[in-house]
């Protein structure tokens, strides 16, 4: 069977739920790997089976070309004996598709540098190590391989602008998206129009067009779909856009009037008229008995009379039409029933979302306001180099500004710095640089800031996010 390597394009299409259930899954299965070696009879302890792992062998870089191309794998282990320049093209082309792993026989510590340029995932010297050793490792890159390529979907699956909107106002609101009847089943935020216009919620309107983006949320388990109930839907077509008719079980009519009647509870039936006995005691006519008015007798309701044939009803008999398919008349008993959802932020996102874009929509609004292009998650172009994604850019006709987040994570938060000093040493625009995070970074991060003129801006504690913006980067903007 042939397979086709999967490249990770971002969040933004209906596939997307795919990608995420392919990450969910390839957990579960054997690893497939890839070895590439030009020596492969060096390597002894592969011929032992490996549990849960799958070897492909290619005896060249060249011939491991043609075979990542036709077919899909979940990690490499390739050998630095190939030539370099090979071993550049190679790297190059797959490191960002799957996690590969550099190997050597020799145990040179300059071999671990080559191996980190070439961003491989890690580095295994070959005579050192068994096969329960390289199992180990080879489980160990692919988990983490997996967990990286999951939360890269989520962080950019957070800079959709449609998504954004979404979350934050779940956040702002504090009220979950909720099914309801309105002709049809619709998700929104229940909230009246005067709150909708002095909060400018676009939520509603945003899943009126796409739907399917809750769908994605839950897949991404970003929001939790909590059952709230059940509504009656056709029986023929399952729409829930259907009219109730309300009917005289005798004579079939549909027109009613208000009126006082009397239940006998013995009986279990209604009284249309009182008639009275000389001693104040009433008559009911269905069990032909007389009694006391008091309540643990009788008691008064309201109920209705056919204008046709003067029957006296508790509640009218009741049938069911669609109005989409016309299909009628049917019963309650005969009706379908469809669920209904609603929705709210899992409690662990909270905070994960609002250090991924809650205080960027605060940047973002400032920023417009004074005038600026701004866009999420975008590439910084500078002639034929470019250089990104960072988080968000905005652009004026005088100047660029750049700003990246900081979660602390080391790693990441160090390629970002990085590649802004890559575009400050190679672009001749005027460009402002900016870092932003909700704690005090550690030292070396704010080391690495101050050398490369970034400027840090820190929202701790309880303060107000827009006016630390304003106060922190509007003198630099200035």
């Amino acid at each position: 069977m042939i397979f086709q390597i999967m490249t990770l394009n971002w969040i933004s299409s209906e596939t997307d739920l795919n990608r995420v259930e392919y990450l969910n899954r390839v957990e579960s299965n054997k690893i497939k790997t890839i070895i590439v070696d030009e020596q492969l009879n060096e390597l002894p302890y592969l011929r032992d089976a490996a549990e849960g792992i799958e070897f492909t062998l290619c005896n060249s870089l060249s011939n491991a070309l043609n075979v990542l191309d036709n077919q899909n794998f979940d990690i490499a282990l390739c050998n630095l004996n190939a030539p370099p320049k090979l071993l550049k093209e190679f790297f190059q082309k797959y490191s960002e598709v799957l996690p590969i792993i550099a190997f050597s026989s020799s145990d040179d510590p300059r071999l671990a540098y080559v191996a980190a340029n070439l961003k491989a995932k890690d580095i295994i010297f070959s005579k050192q190590l068994n096969s329960k050793e390289i199992s180990r490792t080879l489980q160990r890159i692919r988990f983490e391989w997996v967990e990286e390529q999951k939360g890269r979907m989520i962080d950019q699956f957070f800079q959709e602008s449609e998504n954004r909107v979404i979350l934050r106002e779940l956040l702002i609101s504090d009220m979950p998206i909720s099914q309801r009847i309105v002709s049809h089943c619709i998700n929104e935020i229940e909230l009246n129009d005067s709150i909708k216009k002095a909060y400018g919620i676009k939520t509603n309107e945003i899943l009126v067009k796409n739907p399917n983006i809750l769908d994605t949320m839950v897949k991404m388990n970003v929001v939790i779909k909590e059952h709230m109930g059940q509504t009656l839907a056709c029986l023929n077509c399952n729409s829930v856009n259907i009219y109730t008719n309300y009917y005289c079980n005798k004579c079939n009519s549909s027109k009613f009037k208000r009126k006082d009647l009397f239940f006998h509870i013995q009986c279990n039936q209604i009284i249309p008229v009182k008639q009275y006995n000389p001693s104040g005691e009433i008559l009911c006519p269905q069990c032909v008995v007389y009694f006391e008015d008091t309540t643990s007798n009788c008691y008064n309701i309201l109920g209705f009379e056919c204008t046709y044939c003067s029957k006296t009803l508790a509640t009218p008999s009741i049938s069911y039409g669609c109005n989409d398919c016309n299909y009628g008349e049917f019963s309650l008993n005969s009706a379908r029933w469809i669920d209904l959802y609603k929705f709210r932020i899992r409690d662990e996102y909270v905070n994960r979302i609002k250090d991924n874009f809650f205080l960027l929509i605060q940047l973002e609004d400032f920023l417009s306001q004074s005038g600026y292009i701004v866009k999420y998650h975008e590439r910084y172009i500078n002639n034929d180099n470019t250089f990104g994604p960072f988080d968000l850019i905005a652009h004026s006709h005088m100047e660029t500004l750049i700003f990246i987040t900081l979660n602390n994570d080391p790693t990441r938060d160090i390629e970002k710095i990085l590649e802004i000093e890559k575009l400050s040493t190679m672009s001749s625009k005027k460009v402002k640089t900016f870092a932003i995070s909700f704690a005090t970074p550690m030292k070396s991060i704010l080391n690495l800031l101050k050398k490369f003129n970034i400027v840090s801006v820190v929202e701790t504690g309880n303060k107000d996010i827009h006016r630390v913006l304003i106060n922190s980067i509007n003198p630099n903007i200035l």
